[in-house]
């Protein structure tokens, strides 16, 4: 798309599944075509899911997910990669943006034993 296409981008639950390097390269992308004063809404997991605490680390931020457990929502992302945020992280990746907010979407389950736990990230070029 050309440069300042769009007054919004969503992007929901999807730069989780890359690599740090695909994840920079997006958020360039999303500042790129956002028009000024354009707003994104971006949701990614934090390292508060249970998916980043139980499973095997590849770095800081990166987890293998092994879920053995038919019933869990990881059991379909089993010998994925996937990409975790802390705030810190969210403020690193989308630096480029001139004002942001980040919230949180927690669902526990299994009486808060398992916690599905993603940031929204709202984001104004």
């Amino acid at each position: 798309y050309e440069d300042e296409k769009f007054d919004g981008v969503i992007c929901y639950g999807v730069l989780l599944y890359n690599s740090k390097e695909v994840i920079e390269k997006a958020a360039k992308e999303i500042h790129r075509v956002l028009k000024k004063d354009g707003v994104a809404y971006i949701v990614v997991r934090s390292t508060k899911d249970y998916r980043y605490v139980n499973n095997e680390k590849i770095s800081k931020y990166e987890v293998l997910v092994n879920e053995n457990d038919i019933s869990k929502s990881a059991f379909e992302e089993n010998g994925m990669k996937m990409y975790f945020f802390d705030k810190d992280e969210v403020k690193k990746i989308f630096c480029m943006f001139e004002t942001y907010e980040i919230n949180h979407i927690e669902i526990s389950l299994e009486d808060g034993f398992i916690c599905n736990h993603s940031y929204i990230v709202i984001l104004k070029k």
